[in-house]
């Protein structure tokens, strides 16, 4: 509530000076510990009986009600024509939750951790529908943003991200050549079209 209560000052403040600006909002729903407010478990379904599922659903609930509050802003501001918003998470759901139809959830390199959905949008540029099939991960916010705002980056070393701005607002295919993930016993390299997992004792290729 706190993050959202001030997200909204931000945004609200800075779309009256008409100069542009940038709100990063790292929501720390849905999260460990599995605690959420009384008002928000009585709107969980009665269907789902499970007390863990019950919190995850409410933490969804909470999630979705900042999201939202957030969007009512920008409209209120007046600024939502000309205002990007790009929302993704960074990494997979909890073992309360699901991540259908992919196998895993988050602490594990299956597609169900590290594959998740985002939405972006900016009307003034035709950015209201669609869908992006390519590669895009967190590397490549930093440039993709710089390319739809066609501005230089300049960084103070190579970065290894790639700018995705092009394919996300014309089509074709992603520029983003590969992944390298490491976790506890194993690593793994996704491109395109294949998966590597190695393993101390074996490989998995998909």
């Amino acid at each position: 509530d706190l993050i959202v209560k001030h997200a909204a000052k931000f945004i609200r403040e800075e779309a009256q000076t008409g100069k542009p600006f940038f709100c990063y909002v790292p929501f720390d729903q849905v999260h460990h510990p599995a605690q959420v407010k009384p008002d928000l478990l009585a709107r969980v379904p009665v269907h789902v009986t499970e007390q863990a599922a019950r919190i995850h659903s409410a933490q969804l609930l909470s999630l979705d009600d900042g999201v939202g509050a957030i969007l009512q802003e920008i409209d209120q501001a007046g600024i939502r024509e000309n205002t990007i918003v790009w929302y993704f998470s960074d990494n997979g759901g909890l073992p309360e939750g699901s991540n259908a139809p992919l196998r895993g959830h988050k602490h594990r390199t299956f597609e169900g951790g590290i594959h998740v959905p985002a939405a972006i949008r900016w009307p003034a540029r035709g950015l209201i529908k669609g869908k992006y099939d390519g590669m895009l991960g967190y590397l490549d916010v930093m440039p993709t943003l710089a390319g739809l705002l066609d501005r230089k980056l300049e960084t103070a070393r190579p970065i290894d991200g790639a700018d995705c701005s092009k394919v996300i607002l014309e089509g074709g295919a992603t520029p983003v050549k590969d992944y390298y993930w490491a976790w506890r016993d194993h690593e793994v390299v996704r491109s395109p079209r294949w998966k590597l997992s190695r393993y101390v004792a074996k490989n998995e290729l998909y």
